[in-house]
């Protein structure tokens, strides 16, 4: 990568950081909307999301090469269960917080499933878009 490029795309992130805290302080101000830190913990699922991707990389880093036929198919089996289970795991953390969101913004029910149907299916859309790039490669 050149270094032109970095600093271009550095420039670009710092100029959207910027504008997106601007927004924000002026909702706060003119809107007086006040966020306090109890309603924010609801949405700290990145430790959750962690430990299953972490359980993955350990039972990928387990999978030993060898050229027996039972041993592919049980590595297979293994990397389809880990990949259903991290699908799952996203899905739910996903709508929990679409849930969370929906309460504390006072919204209606119809919110909350449009929200988490959007979730779900970019979820599935990345994994299929992962397993095609990695089959392409």
């Amino acid at each position: 990568m050149k270094v032109s490029t970095l600093v271009i795309g550095l420039v670009l992130v710092s100029l959207m950081v910027f504008t997106m805290s601007q927004y924000i302080v002026d909702v706060n101000s003119n809107y007086g909307v006040t966020v306090d830190n109890s309603t924010l913990s609801a949405y700290d699922k990145m430790s959750e999301l962690s430990d299953v991707a972490e359980d993955a990389k350990d039972e990928v880093n387990n999978v030993k090469e060898n050229p027996d036929v039972i041993d592919k198919l049980s590595s297979f089996v293994i990397s389809g269960y880990t990949a259903f289970k991290t699908m799952f795991v996203s899905a739910d953390i996903a709508t929990d917080v679409a849930r969370q969101g929906v309460v504390d913004l006072n919204l209606d029910r119809s919110f909350r499933t449009a929200i988490e149907t959007i979730l779900i299916i970019s979820i599935f859309v990345g994994i299929a878009i992962a397993a095609i790039f990695k089959w392409r490669v």
